[in-house]
């Protein structure tokens, strides 16, 4: 997979559509300074999901919108578009070439596209996960990612090689695995309450469906004596309706009646209406005649007075042209004669001008041969001074020269005599470093043998803590289950509780202290195994409360009527112990009551058995047995012996389940405190290591530093010894160059002084030139002056003649105009009076015929006045008729509600029938028959029904209902309980191959990375460091580097340049293992020196043959190692442009790169 091309439109500075197309191998982009290069790369982020607008170089996401500038307007939408090669299925997605569009409009509305379809950003992020590309992947490393990569905290360092490893999917899996594993466990805590609270809605619901078919079965005796009333009711007021219907009938009769001879007579009127109108139109047609009469008359009058104001104004132009022909005449004649004048002035003139010319032609002559003799003498001038120059030039170097040689030979003498001295120096300190280089390597075998201890113990300790985490997550696993089984079965005992009216029995027992006992459950004691068998013989009676006397439970239910607390059961022992058992209630085999266990004081109950009931003022009476209470109550007193038993079980169970959380909470603390110990010092241990390996390290340093200063004083003895010959031969050639330098210093001597010589007769010459040329000058200004004056008199009477011909011509038109006007004012004057009398006889016509249309038009208005009479008496007509229309209507509608309210009554007894009772009215009308029920009757009905008090008729369908979602919530918890722990296998699962995946990578990484950075530097050495190998899933990476000839240290401590190829080893060190598509890599060449960059240019063409770089650099040698380079220009101020150069020598025109 490549990066095939990217479109930009309207982001940051480029405000035009872009295409930037790459092929495999490396692209530069260059460009000055804040040209917008950078911006290629922030696009690229931007579209690949950055929401961060200061990574951008941003304050708010709106700035990546081109902002316009002071010639262009801004743009309202910022798009960007990467294609991509995807022919070898990188990408999941099955198409082989793949569009990814980003849009982000002024609005703030935003929108990603995969092959123009709209999409998530989430779905962008999941196409390139594990790719290696991305907004803080490896494939983009700018100058910061440098910083961050070298800065960063070892934990945050690792997010990178988490990518290279491919463990970033596993680990968002994890976190997402994490979430579900949460909310599991928050809806088995709301799944146990809900179950808990259903349990108790089940036993409540029980109640109720059973009271709910009692009230049912009172409910129908009751309906079937108010079906009959209705009935009775229903046929007494559909008689009534009858009646009124046929009222209605014959009002409505009356009530047509008059309404046809109230159409007849709007019919009369409606006809009336029209012809008036027919009236208004005809009157209104004869006023327009009329108005449109008098319109020509005036029209007529108009036309009139405007030809006799023509006619005056022809009349006074016609006399103007003819006075303006006669003085044109005139004039013709005094133009004719001043023209013949200036023409014989003209040939005077040009004889003066004629000789005047040959004057000032001899005087031109003889100034251009002056001339020529100083421009020659001039030059010869020029020659002499630059020989002068040069010869004074070259007197000044050579004494220089010679001068520069003295002070050389004095600092050569100096210097020998200072080499001489720095021999005998060095050789006295190359003894001295011969003894110290002994002693380090002495000191180096010793560190090697107690680093080497230190080493072992850390790896023990760390071996130990490994081992103690591995315990503490198995205890933390068994605490965590113990936990949830204790929440469980305390749910549980709550439901029970809750069950059993717990609340209710502490409140009887409070109120009614000493004289109440347990309920029957309670006091007895049933092995498991009999439970079920003693349960089933007791039935409701294992509910039953157990009392001294008859006084003490009447007393109690009036308690629980008066305040509505609810319904109970009771034993009263008073009446047990003097009843005699009956023979039939005797068994022949083993009795049930003798697998049961009580004090010996509620022994007899255990003999009791059930017998029948019978009613006595409300309260049921067995033999010893009495119940009362409100039924209509919510609370119904339960206290079961299966659920005293499973209670107390819980109980014992939950006291064994605590106990041994508190054996794990303690071991857990035990083992992390050891943790703790163990951890402190393997610390300290790693901290001595650290620091016998810095102290090893220094001293290596000083070894290597020692054996350079040794190796370095041989050779310098060896460079002062063939520096002193060099110094000698130096000296010898030195002083032949004095002598040469001394003869051309007298040559150029002499030349100087004869240079001079000659300059000075030239001067002179060069005067006396210019003093004839000044005299001559003078003559030339006044001739030339005299020849300019004459020329002139004659230009000007040329000008003369010209103009007087010119006013000759234009008096001759201006007389045929004049002729022209007379003509035309004379054929106006007589069309005047032509059109005077036409209109004359024109308007005498009209009058005659407008007396004509005001007759007619005074005979309409009189009809027109007739016809409103008529309609007038008509309206009064039909007033009346409306009036007795609205009498019936009223007396109708009267009628109507009362047909209607005796009709609604009869809905509503069939609606109520329906409704209340369920059936139809014909049903109720033929087979309900009359029931002859007293009042008392009724009364003690519906006393009965109120005796049961609220009453929930759906309850039998609700627990239905009830029963089913119980069961469904049953089946849910355990599918929740197998989902939690599908989700820890795979948790754990995820941490195994995360750990795997990672100490792969990792290895394959560190190993790369020692032998790119010794490329790099040709030299060195530089190693990638777990912080905690114990720990894979969390562990930060720290890096160390060594540049040849320097000690080991961190890398904060290197320069810019070291960092820079340090953050490029590792790069291209990831690269081995999972090459990203393309990398981007920002000016990161901009502190690497011409060796350091020769060098990255190298291995960047070997990384170019497995993946795509864009290498955005101004390096000259960065650029020769592109195949194609992208140039960024602003020739407009504030946008950008593209223009792309081959290295082949094609130049591809801006116009095909836009498109």
């Amino acid at each position: 997979m490549h990066l095939k091309t990217i479109e930009i439109n309207g982001f940051k500075s480029f405000a035009d559509r872009t295409v930037l197309n790459f092929g495999e191998g490396i692209t530069a982009i260059v460009g000055p300074n804040g040209c917008g290069k950078t911006n290629i790369t922030d696009a690229i982020k931007w579209v690949l999901g950055e929401q961060s607008a200061k990574s951008l170089r941003g304050t708010k996401m709106e700035d990546v919108i081109f902002s316009g500038t002071a010639s262009r307007k801004q743009t309202s939408v910022s798009e960007i578009t990467l294609t991509f090669d995807n022919s070898k299925n990188v990408l999941p997605i099955d198409y082989s070439e793949v569009s990814v569009t980003r849009r982000l409009f002024r609005t703030g509305e935003s929108e990603y596209q995969l092959n123009k379809t709209p999409v998530r950003l989430r779905d962008i992020k999941d196409l390139f996960l594990d790719t290696g590309i991305g907004t803080e992947s490896y494939s983009i490393m700018e100058q910061g990612k440098i910083d961050f990569i070298l800065q960063s905290k070892p934990a945050e360092r690792r997010y990178i090689f988490e990518e290279v490893a491919g463990v970033s999917k596993y680990k968002s899996k994890r976190e997402e695995a994490l979430r579900k594993l949460e909310k599991v466990g928050q809806d088995m805590l709301r799944l146990n309450d809900i179950l808990s609270e259903l349990e108790s809605q089940k036993s409540k619901l029980d109640t109720q469906a059973r009271k709910a078919r009692q009230y049912q079965k009172y409910l129908d005796e009751l309906k079937n004596y108010e079906v009959n009333s209705l009935v009775q009711k229903y046929q007494q007021v559909k008689e009534t309706n009858s009646v009124k219907l046929k009222e209605l009938t014959e009002m409505n009769e009356k009530l047509s009646n008059v309404s046809v001879e109230i159409d007849k007579l709007d019919a009369k009127y409606s006809e009336l209406k029209i012809t008036l109108a027919s009236k208004e139109d005809e009157l209104i047609s004869k006023r327009t005649e009329a108005n449109k009469i008098d319109s020509s008359i005036a029209i007529l009058n108009e036309r009139i007075l405007s030809a006799e104001t023509a006619k005056k104004e022809s009349i006074i132009r016609k006399d103007e042209a003819k006075q303006e022909i006669e003085q044109g005449q005139t004039d013709l004649n005094d133009y004719a004669a001043e023209l013949a004048g200036a023409k014989k002035e003209l040939e005077e003139a040009e004889i003066v001008v004629s000789t005047a010319s040959e004057i000032l032609a001899k005087k031109t002559e003889q100034k251009n041969k002056l001339n020529s003799e100083i421009t020659k003498t001039n030059s010869d001038i020029e020659n002499l001074r630059s020989v002068i120059f040069k010869c004074a030039t070259e007197l000044s170097e050579l004494h220089n020269k010679k001068t520069s040689i003295d002070l050389f030979l004095k600092e050569i003498n100096n210097r020998i005599e200072k080499q001489k001295t720095q021999e005998q120096e060095t050789l006295t300190k190359k003894s001295e470093q011969e003894k110290i280089a002994g002693a380090i390597k002495e000191k180096i075998t010793v560190i090697n043998l107690t680093l080497e201890e230190k080493k072992k113990k850390a790896e023990n300790l760390s071996a130990k803590i490994n081992q103690l985490r591995s315990d503490i997550e198995k205890n933390q696993n068994e605490l965590l289950s113990k936990k949830e089984l204790g929440a469980q079965f305390t749910a549980r005992m709550e439901a029970m509780s809750r069950n059993s009216n717990y609340e209710l029995n502490s409140r009887i027992k409070e109120t009614f202290k000493g004289r109440v006992h347990r309920t029957v459950g309670d006091i007895i004691t049933v092995s498991d195994e009999n439970l079920s068998v003693v349960q089933s013989a007791l039935g409701e009676k294992s509910d039953y409360i157990v009392v001294d006397t008859e006084n003490t439970a009447i007393e109690i239910i009036n308690w629980l009527k008066n305040g509505n607390y609810g319904w109970a059961n009771f034993l009263i022992m008073s009446e047990i112990e003097r009843m005699q058992i009956p023979q039939s209630q005797v068994f022949s085999g083993k009795k049930i009551s003798d697998l049961a266990n009580c004090d010996s004081q509620f022994r007899k109950i255990m003999d009791f058995l059930l017998d029948d009931a019978t009613l006595k003022n409300e309260n049921i009476y067995s033999r010893g047995i009495i119940c009362g209470g409100t039924v209509h109550s919510t609370n119904r007193l339960r206290g079961s012996l299966e659920t005293s038993a499973e209670i107390n079980r819980l109980k014992n169970e939950t006291a064994i389940i605590n106990g041994e959380i508190g054996e794990l909470t303690e071991l857990i603390k035990n083992e992390q405190g050891e943790i703790a110990s163990t951890g402190t010092e393997l610390n300290d241990t790693t901290v001595s290591v650290e620091t016998e390996k810095n102290e090893l390290m220094q001293i290596m340093a000083e070894l290597t530093s020692a054996e350079e200063s040794l190796k370095t004083s041989v050779n310098y003895l060896t460079i002062l010894s063939a520096e002193y010959e060099n110094l000698n031969n130096q000296k010898i050639e030195k002083e032949s160059e004095i002598i040469a330098i001394t003869d051309k210093i007298s040559k150029c001597s002499t030349q100087e002084n004869s240079a001079k010589t000659g300059f000075t007769d030239a001067d002179i010459q060069m005067k006396k030139l210019q003093a004839e040329l000044e005299k001559l000058e003078g003559d030339f200004t006044n001739v030339q002056i005299d020849f300019s004056v004459k020329s002139s008199q004659m230009e000007n009477i040329r000008e003369k003649i010209k103009s007087a011909d010119t006013t000759l011509q234009l008096t001759s038109a201006k007389i045929e105009k004049s002729k022209k006007y007379f003509n035309d004012s004379a054929d106006k004057i007589a069309a005047m009076e032509k059109i005077i009398s036409d209109s004359t006889a024109e308007i005498n016509k009209i009058v005659v015929s407008k007396d004509t249309v005001d007759d007619v038009l005074r005979n309409i208005e009189k009809e027109r006045d007739e016809i409103k009479n008529s309609i007038i008496e008509l309206e009064n007509n039909l007033r009346t008729h409306r009036t007795h229309q609205n009498t019936i209507q009223e007396e109708t509608r009267t009628l109507e509600r009362a047909v209607s309210s005796t009709a609604s009554e009869i809905r509503q007894i069939e609606n109520r029938i329906k409704e209340e009772k369920g059936i139809s009215i014909e049903d109720a009308v033929n087979n309900y028959k009359v029931v002859a029920m007293e009042q008392d009757e009724v009364e003690k009905l519906k006393k009965k029904i109120e005796t049961l008090g609220a009453v929930n008729l759906a309850a039998p369908e609700e627990y239905e209902q009830l029963e089913q979602r119980y069961n469904f919530l049953t089946k849910q918890k355990e599918d929740l309980e197998k989902a939690r722990e599908d989700l820890h296998n795979a948790i754990n699962k995820i941490n195994i191959t995360t750990r795997q995946n990672f100490q792969k990578t990792f290895t394959v990484v560190r190993e790369n990375f020692r032998n790119i950075f010794n490329q790099l530097f040709e030299g060195g050495e530089a190693d990638l460091l777990l912080t905690d190998e114990g720990n894979l899933l969390e562990t930060g990476i720290d890096i160390i580097a060594q540049p040849p000839g320097k000690k080991l240290q961190h890398i904060s401590l290197l320069s810019g340049g070291e960092r820079t190829l340090t953050a490029i080893a590792i790069l291209f060190a990831i690269y081995l293992v999972k090459p990203a598509p393309f990398c981007i890599l920002d000016e990161i060449d901009g502190q690497l020196d011409e060796a350091n960059v020769l060098r990255f240019t190298r291995m960047l063409k070997e990384f170019a043959k497995i993946s795509q770089f864009f290498v955005i650099t101004h390096n000259k040698r960065t650029m020769e190692a592109a195949n194609v380079l992208y140039g960024v220009t602003m020739e407009e101020l504030g946008i950008s442009k593209i223009i792309s150069v081959h290295l082949e020598g094609e130049k591809v025109p801006e116009e095909r790169l836009r498109q």
